[in-house]
């Protein structure tokens, strides 16, 4: 599967944000089948991680924004995913990222969430973004708080409980 030209690419100073590969199933896979899953629902099948791949284009065909997936600029691996989601029984859009085994603690989902909530904001006007964090997930807290994030309350969001953090509206 090539790139569809209808994802945009988003270069930052380590990464590229890219629409999903067909070889970058392996490494999302893996990361399914992962105990990393914990904080967004549990280990996942390949077929369900199939399922989130074909979800995310079509996100992208269907709202113009998904996630992307995190290509570290220097080698081409994929390490991650990040971007916006919104589906239809989901209140707003949520920022949301992941990095795969090995590549946390380098500052890669930082870059890669900022790129992600400024191209949400600015190219695409979102408001009421918001990321839904599980409340153990401290990794994920500590960052949406270094982007300018605020607990706003309890929530449930596929029956995961989850913290609604919400980001200020872009100035103008």
């Amino acid at each position: 599967m090539t790139q569809t030209s209808a994802i945009p690419v988003i270069e930052t100073s380590r990464l590229l944000l890219r629409g999903p590969l067909e070889s970058d199933l392996p490494a999302m896979v893996a990361f399914g089948l992962s105990d990393r899953m914990v904080y967004i629902g549990g280990t996942i099948t390949e077929a369900e991680t199939h399922e989130i791949f074909e979800g995310t284009l079509k996100g992208w065909a269907t709202r113009g924004y998904s996630r992307w997936n995190i290509e570290l600029r220097e080698t081409g691996e994929v390490i991650g995913r990040c971007g916006m989601n919104h589906p239809f029984d989901y209140p707003e859009p949520e920022l949301g990222w992941v990095l795969f085994e090995g590549y946390e603690g380098h500052g890669y989902a930082h870059e890669a969430a900022v790129a992600a909530l400024a191209y949400g904001q600015s190219r695409l006007g979102l408001k009421g973004i918001v990321s839904l964090i599980h409340p153990e997930n401290m990794r994920s807290k500590h960052l949406a708080t270094k982007l300018g994030a605020r607990f706003e309350k309890m929530g449930e969001i596929v029956g995961i409980t989850v913290e609604i953090w919400c980001y200020p509206e872009a100035a103008a």
